[in-house]
């Protein structure tokens, strides 16, 4: 992911943050810290993977941070 994407899905985030909006609509039990109990991990060739316990939502969060894109980056 370039830095320019990284930077763009940041500011969106803190502006949802502030804003109060729900960051993850769908996502039942985001809010709670201890959610989702999985991990994130990059390697050098700039991929990440999630990984968890079945039904944590990895592939809905995964979707939804489109959301986070401006709307001519999407």
């Amino acid at each position: 992911m370039s830095s320019r994407v990284k930077e763009e899905m940041r500011k969106n985030l803190v502006r949802k943050i502030k804003a109060g909006e729900e960051l993850f609509p769908g996502i039942i039990g985001f809010e709670d810290p201890s959610f989702p109990r999985w991990k994130t991990r990059s390697s050098p060739a700039r991929t990440s993977s999630c990984l968890g316990e079945r039904g944590q939502a990895k592939s809905r969060l995964i979707r939804s941070l489109r959301a986070l894109l401006d709307k001519q980056s999407r």
